[in-house]
């Protein structure tokens, strides 16, 4: 790896974090845009659609692969809570995909490929999966990545 690639990967990981950190403070609620000055807010309906306080707990968090069956340790992943999958380590190019969860099945979207997934454990710290596809499982541990 040339230092010139260690720091364009470490300066990825700084925006991304940023980005992590400006998300949750930079939007309005929708209700804010909507209700006219002077006027009271709407109740809540009865059923409302996934907000991001109902996401899966693993999104919009650093995860650095610490240990796996096929992919090597210390890549770092990010589950964005509007789909967006990002992939990177030290020695690669990043790589965009999607991401999907529904109901028990956590799908990754990588080239246009859906691998099904099932989210083994999920703790404070630790995230793991196990990918399911043509051939044999794909066991993936997470651990959660301190800013660098």
């Amino acid at each position: 790896m040339t230092e010139r690639h260690a720091l364009i990967c470490r300066g990825l990981v700084q925006c991304l974090v940023a980005s992590l950190i400006l998300e949750g403070c930079s939007r309005p609620s929708p209700q804010a845009d909507k209700t006219p000055a002077g006027a009271a807010a709407d109740p809540a309906p009865a059923t409302t659609p996934a907000t991001r306080d109902s996401s899966p707990r693993f999104v919009n968090t650093l995860w650095k692969v610490s240990r796996s069956s096929g992919v090597e340790p210390g890549q770092l992943y990010v589950f964005f809570a509007d789909g967006t999958l990002l992939i990177t380590s030290s020695h690669s190019t990043p790589a965009l995909g999607r991401w999907e969860h529904r109901a028990d099945t956590l799908t990754l979207i990588e080239e246009g490929l859906r691998h099904p997934a099932t989210v083994v454990r999920l703790v404070a710290d630790t995230f793991a999966i196990t990918v399911r596809g043509g051939g044999k499982p794909l066991d993936i541990t997470f651990v959660r990545e301190k800013a660098p």
